[in-house]
């Protein structure tokens, strides 16, 4: 069994408490910005059946099937959580050799919740939600 790569809640709800401005955020489709190496595809393969429209426009799946392989992470997976946690951290980490004393790569790295990095900000930028 490998690391836990996901944050403590506990930990993430104190740090969220040490300052006035929050940021919270949802990466919308994140999963789908990580492909899948070639060999990994036929892990992720799925059939389906094949749909056709008859002459009064209702539809029917036929005896005949398709078979699909993902070349994304799909939402789904068991293990999706974890690889979208190790490539956010991956990142994070060829970051910091380039930019060793940005604080936003340890916040990065210490407040993501599984698909949702959460912080608090000691200031407002002109960015900030009210």
């Amino acid at each position: 069994m490998g690391p836990n790569l996901s944050s403590e809640i506990f930990a993430i709800l104190l740090r969220f408490r040490l300052y006035p401005t929050a940021i919270v955020s949802d990466i919308t489709q994140a999963f789908l910005q990580l492909s899948l190496d070639e060999k990994d595809r036929d892990l992720t393969t799925f059939f389906w059946y094949k749909i056709t429209q008859d002459s009064e426009g209702h539809y029917h799946t036929t005896d005949e099937f398709m078979t699909y392989r993902f070349t994304r992470l799909p939402f789904g997976l068991i293990c999706s959580p974890f690889l979208l946690s190790a490539a956010v951290r991956e990142q994070a980490d060829r970051q910091r050799t380039h930019f060793p004393r940005q604080r936003h790569l340890q916040i990065v790295t210490r407040s993501w919740m599984v698909s949702q990095p959460v912080q608090r900000m000691t200031t407002r930028s002109p960015y900030t939600v009210n």
